[in-house]
């Protein structure tokens, strides 16, 4: 959280807050935020090029414990989110259990959100999330790499 918070205040953003809390702390700030930011704690699969103990760590039991928790902290964020306001999800991983499959879920159980298109510049650094039984997700989003300047 240390770093998230130093980064946003780099960027200039003075009203944010940054929290590292078990999702049951959210349900008292009914409808607050215009914006909920959850970087949600994922298996880690996007760090496999930076540090080789995110490779032994890896399991398909991590990403189903992952996976669940994810789905706890959106289901727990949601009610914060005022109306008319906004929910974005981002993880560190490539397993679809923790992205599309997440936001399908999520997208089902609360038919009150809905997917929004990315700006075209963001679309032109990403690329089409995967699609998924049972949901539309193709307007999800997936970064793939960084430049030498991140």
């Amino acid at each position: 959280c240390t770093i998230l918070a130093d980064n946003i205040a780099k960027w200039g953003y003075s009203n944010c807050i940054v929290t590292n809390n078990d999702p049951a702390d959210f349900h008292k700030l009914k409808h607050r935020f215009n914006l909920i930011v959850v970087d949600a704690p994922c298996s880690g699969e996007g760090m496999f090029r930076k540090c080789d103990d995110a490779v032994l760590d890896w399991s398909t039991e991590n990403i189903r414990t992952s996976a669940r928790r994810q789905r706890e902290i959106l289901d727990a964020c949601q009610g914060t989110v005022k109306r008319g306001g906004y929910l974005l999800y981002s993880t560190c991983t490539y397993a679809p259990e923790e992205d599309e499959e997440c936001v399908r879920d999520f997208l089902l159980s609360h038919p009150d959100f809905s997917l929004v298109p990315a700006r075209e510049e963001l679309c032109a650094l990403t690329r089409q999330g995967l699609p998924t039984e049972g949901a539309k997700t193709e307007l999800t989003r997936r970064f793939y790499g960084c430049s030498s300047n991140s």
